[in-house]
């Protein structure tokens, strides 16, 4: 028996003890992986769910060190109310998937916030960091503080592979998986206390897929990448997109802001300047004064042309 079966009969047999439901989907993309769906307060005693977690990455990575067994890359996702509420929190290695209903439980665990908040633990999806924003709203008292966000179409589209947004979409086109169906049999699947199975696969594929896709654009892309030296764990390599992207905005809102300053003082310097004329497509600095001179040169030969048609008029 490998090392991941044991790890896996090992959960089997402490999800029984707990009374944890936990789901397999032979025959799916997700032949390989169990899930577990955790509702209780007593399911997220003795850190339970990050030990499993970080037991099935670990396995899965080949990173034996405690300090590389902190550094998880998880896929995620949500699900909803009809009202916008969240209810249902998933996080998935490529192996084990794990959904906490937290519609059911009424509250946020504090195990699944320390996940959420650990700037060691990067979550990665499809508009996962919408999904973030959203827990905060549906649980404003708790004041989480999200952390690490691995948003799949940025890579994506930075890379050129593909302008897409949606999660079926890129997941057909990255991993030739398409994404199962929902199959509602109430008004809010998320709160019931024994899930339909179906709505089990749907909501546990969005985690998986998540997981998957960063995992594949990882592969891939450092695969493309002669030039390095060092090989990047899944974990660096994410970590550093994720830089990458924070300096790109960080980057952009420091032009933009300086572009509006450099061009407030060029309106000054050469006078009556309608501020609104300037094209609001622009997207350089360059561009923003460019179009404030040609905007004083027209102004000027207008204003040429007005004394001289007075001096004639003279």
């Amino acid at each position: 028996m490998s090392a991941l079966d044991k790890l896996t009969e090992e959960l089997r047999q402490k999800a029984a003890e707990r009374f944890i439901s936990v789901e397999t989907f032979p025959g799916t993309a997700l032949r390989d992986s169990i899930t577990i769906a955790l509702c209780e307060d007593d399911h997220f005693r003795d850190g339970f769910l990050r030990h499993y977690l970080s037991a099935f990455y670990a396995l899965e990575h080949g990173t034996p060190s405690d300090k590389e067994k902190r550094h998880l890359v998880l896929g995620f996702d949500c699900e909803f109310s009809r009202h916008g509420v969240v209810e249902l929190i998933q996080f998935s290695t490529n192996h084990l998937i794990v959904l906490v209903q937290v519609g059911l439980l009424g509250t946020v665990p504090e195990e699944v916030i320390e996940l959420l908040e650990d700037d060691q633990v990067i979550l990665s999806g499809v508009g996962c960091i919408n999904d973030s924003f959203f827990i905060q709203q549906s649980f404003p008292q708790l004041m989480i503080r999200p952390r690490s966000f691995f948003e799949i179409s940025n890579v994506t589209w930075s890379n050129a592979i593909s302008k897409a947004l949606d999660l079926n979409q890129l997941s057909d086109l990255i991993l030739g998986v398409e994404k199962s169906e929902l199959k509602k049999k109430s008004a809010d699947p998320w709160k019931a206390r024994f899930m339909d199975k179906g709505n089990i696969e749907y909501a546990a594929r969005d985690a998986w897929l998540g997981y998957n896709l960063c995992r594949k654009l990882y592969l891939t892309l450092t695969a493309q990448n002669k030039s390095s030296k060092k090989k990047e764990s899944l974990y660096e390599w994410s970590a550093a997109r994720i830089a990458t992207v924070e300096q790109n905005k960080k980057t952009r809102a420091e032009s933009i802001e300086r572009a509006a300053m450099e061009a407030e003082a060029e309106r000054e310097q050469l006078g009556r300047i309608d501020a609104s004329s300037i094209n609001p497509a622009a997207e350089s600095v360059d561009d923003v004064i460019e179009q404030m001179r040609k905007r004083a040169a027209t102004t000027t030969e207008d204003d040429k042309d007005k004394k001289k048609k007075k001096e004639n008029e003279e």
